[in-house]
């Protein structure tokens, strides 16, 4: 089967909201992205059946601690890169960070 392709928009090192993220944080944001494309479901992250991940095995898909993702996900929803849509972490502006196409 193939995978997905993520494209990473190269302005990333450099924009603003991604900057506040401490450096392993940034790592969390980029495996948020690697999930969301191979959900490929517009940025939302939940299984083809339209269940939500659970936020508890959220740091086992990305391979990260689980203090780390809770600190990760709080930062990134109080900066605006995800947000939470009925139970569903979703990335805001998928467009602008996935882009279409490759």
């Amino acid at each position: 089967m193939e995978k997905p392709w993520l494209r990473l928009w190269a302005g990333m090192r450099s924009n603003v909201d991604v900057l506040e993220l401490c450096p392993d944080e940034r790592w969390c944001w980029c495996g948020v992205l690697m999930l969301a494309s191979d959900m490929d479901n517009h940025g939302r992250l939940e299984m083809f059946d339209g269940t939500s991940l659970r936020d508890e095995k959220m740091p086992d898909y990305i391979n990260v601690a689980r203090r780390l993702w809770a600190r990760a996900r709080d930062h990134m929803l109080v900066i605006g890169l995800i947000h939470n849509d009925n139970g569903t972490l979703v990335v805001t502006n998928w467009d602008k960070w996935h882009g279409s196409g490759v």
